[in-house]
């Protein structure tokens, strides 16, 4: 099993992880943080995942990603520049879902974004490229899922 975090788990993308890991047979999500909806089933937030997770959102200061295998920031950017660096140091994979590792250039990254960005290597020397094209993304992961 694959032992997965997600970090702010109420948005839509934070919701779509949760659906899509349901249906895999090696996902086992162990942490999905909230700080608005800390303490709140995920059931009770979504009922169309009744009895897919008996667990509740957590405050992201009290979340043990760095138990898991694998952590999905599915967050505003600049979030997951703030949190990657630590947990790629405790051997975890990072999958942002925003713009935060998107764009090589920390000038290209501060006009589109309106936000500075470090270097990726300034973070860890693990990051090579962090992030995808999103959008892009979720077409892929949308077109794998169609039911003719």
């Amino acid at each position: 099993m694959i032992k997965i975090g997600i970090v702010g788990g109420t948005g839509y993308t934070g919701v779509e992880l949760l659906r899509l890991f349901a249906a895999h047979p090696d996902a086992d999500v162990r942490a999905i943080t909230s700080r608005k909806d800390a303490g709140t089933k995920v059931a009770d937030m979504f009922p169309s995942l009744r009895d897919r997770y008996d667990l509740a959102f957590c405050d992201p200061a009290d979340a043990r990603l760095d138990a898991c295998d694998v952590v999905f920031f599915a967050t505003p950017h600049g979030v997951a520049m703030a949190q990657a660096r630590e947990l790629l140091g405790a051997g975890v994979r990072v999958m942002d879902l925003a713009a935060d590792f998107r764009l090589k250039d920390p000038a290209v990254f501060e006009r589109w974004y309106g936000m500075p960005r470090q270097q990726a290597q300034q973070f860890h020397p693990r990051i090579s490229r962090a992030a995808n094209d999103t959008c892009l993304d979720h077409a892929k992961l949308l077109a794998a899922n169609v039911r003719w």
